[in-house]
């Protein structure tokens, strides 16, 4: 999909669209510029898994999909809205098997944030 004054694009997916290989083939997500001409692959969605591929960093709230450092995977930019990390408890968090360090989340037990680090949960403090 494609169009002039289009600067959003919603893509609604059910599960069965994106692991029935017979359905057809992967979806590709291509930028253009303002004339018109590919920019190049953005994105690629893998039907018979499901997989994201993002082929240059992702930028939502951003004013330039070209000012994107090349090191940044995702950028969020917003003066008025912020990013909500996944929320659970303690012992739902310990549940999970083999979190990779850096992973982050809202602890609800003890209303904190909480990183995996060096193979070990860690809660995020401030001193005053």
């Amino acid at each position: 999909f494609r169009h002039d004054n289009v600067r959003r694009i919603d893509i609604q997916l059910t599960p069965q669209d994106l692991v029935n290989p017979q359905s057809g083939s992967d979806l590709e997500i291509t930028r253009y510029n303002d004339a018109g001409v590919s920019q190049g692959r953005v994105a690629t969605i893998r039907r018979n898994t499901g997989e994201i591929t993002v082929e240059k960093g992702l930028g939502i709230g951003v004013q330039s999909y070209d000012a994107l450092h090349p090191t940044v995977m995702l950028e969020v930019n917003s003066t008025t809205k912020g990013v909500l990390l996944p929320r659970m408890t303690t012992t739902q968090r310990n549940a999970m098997s083999s979190p990779p360090d850096g992973l982050l989340i809202y602890d609800t037990t003890v209303n904190k944030l909480s990183v995996r680090a060096a193979g070990t949960w860690l809660y995020v403090t401030a001193t005053p």
